[in-house]
């Protein structure tokens, strides 16, 4: 249920399920099973985590997964729309996400940073200023990604007219809860409240800049990330839900380490009352760590999940991580994070920009690294290295049992 909340004062009222009803399997390149992980695992096995707390009648659970940057470039559109399905959409996009559909789908609520446009009515195109299919969105919410973020900083690449488009396809084409849509100021300054088995779980949302300025006038609120924003509505938010989520574009591109900025806003949103920052821009990976605010609570802080699907040129931009935790809320009591694990992926694709897809670090090989694509721009990679941008940056205690 997604509700928008000013004050005490409830504006509206919509809709979702943090239940996912999985979607029949989607066609796959003939060479699928063959690329494709071999083990049905769990979603504890994958984490290398075991779950410690039983669900009772007086234990609430959550589970929840996080993505980092979702980007559409000329070799996926393509590949998508040779895949499309007869009778459906013109580009099916869910081939490229078939190894890790399982554990998005098995994720009580699921969350993806989308960093391209999808307007209606504009050519597509690729970077600098980006604008995709539609069929991507959907493909993302058939996957089971409940939580779709657009802020950041190619939400203006066409300008206003182009986001609205896009938030009016999220809104009214998807099922998906969206954050970082904002058609005017009050929408701005209300609280999105996402409910989950009772829990209402706030999530706001910001970005460190726009590639472009607005073009034409518009009431569209850009969620620009400024410090007397951020401690006014995540203090608005602590006050109107059980758990507050924060989604922020920030930092530098490749690098691997938040600057002091980053650390800074973090410690912010921590003494506000945030639990989760879930950080996102720099395409690379960054470290995981927990912060205390001033009042003794602890928040999860991932500065940067990488490229959940990218085709850039270096080997360190196709790692990402799936940052997962639980959510739970013991004989009524706030909820608080348990056991959070990041998954580390690598995509993958070919030098002729083709066989895009998704894999977990676990299963990816030395063969697969020597045919990568990056080798089109002159560039190599290695299974180990890739492995090793993982370790050297995350602390142990957030990684699965066989990365470490």
């Amino acid at each position: 249920m997604k509700k928008l909340i000013a004050g005490i004062l409830l504006l509206s009222i919509f809709f979702t399920s943090c239940a996912y009803n999985p979607m029949p399997p989607a066609a796959l390149p003939e060479n699928a099973d063959a690329e494709r992980s071999q083990d049905a695992e769990s979603n504890i096995e994958d984490t290398g985590e075991a779950s410690e707390t039983s669900e009772t009648s007086e234990t609430k659970r959550i589970s929840f997964l996080a993505a980092g940057d979702n980007i559409v470039y000329r070799g996926n559109v393509g590949e998508a729309a040779k895949y499309a399905l007869p009778g459906g959409r013109k580009y099916n996009f869910s081939h490229q996400y078939s190894v890790i559909a399982h554990l998005i789908a098995g994720a009580d609520i699921a969350f993806v940073n989308q960093e391209t446009l999808m307007a209606d009515g504009y050519e597509f195109s690729y970077y600098p200023r980006f604008n995709g299919p539609q069929d991507m969105g959907h493909d993302l919410t058939d996957l089971g990604f409940d939580i779709i973020n657009i802020a950041n900083n190619h939400m203006l690449d066409w300008g206003a007219p182009a986001l609205g488009q896009t938030i009016d396809f999220w809104r009214n084409q998807t099922e998906a809860f969206i954050i970082g849509d904002y058609l005017n100021a009050d929408e701005y300054e209300s609280v999105n409240i996402y409910e989950c088995r009772d829990i209402d779980i706030a999530f706001l949302s910001y970005t460190y800049g726009t590639n472009l300025g607005l073009t034409g006038p518009s009431d569209i609120a850009i969620p620009y990330l400024k410090k007397e924003t951020v401690t006014r509505q995540v203090s608005a938010a602590r006050e109107a839900a059980d758990l507050v989520i924060v989604s922020v574009h920030w930092g530098n591109e490749n690098h691997f380490q938040p600057d002091a900025s980053q650390i800074e806003y973090a410690q912010l949103m921590c003494d506000a009352g945030a639990d989760v920052v879930i950080g996102h821009h720099p395409h690379v990976i960054g470290p995981v760590v927990w912060l205390e605010g001033k009042d003794g609570h602890r928040m999860l802080c991932a500065y940067s999940l990488g490229n959940l699907a990218a085709e850039m040129a270096h080997d360190y931009n196709m790692v990402g991580g799936l940052l997962t935790f639980d959510i739970i809320s013991e004989d009524g009591q706030k909820p608080y994070i348990a056991q959070p694990v990041l998954i580390p992926t690598v995509f993958y694709f070919n030098i002729s920009f083709r066989n895009n897809r998704v894999y977990l670090m676990r299963d990816f090989t030395e063969d697969m690294a020597a045919g990568h694509g990056i080798g089109f721009y002159g560039n190599h990679m290695t299974a180990q290295k890739l492995k090793s941008y993982v370790t050297d940056t995350v602390s142990e205690e957030f990684l699965p049992d066989y990365i470490k």
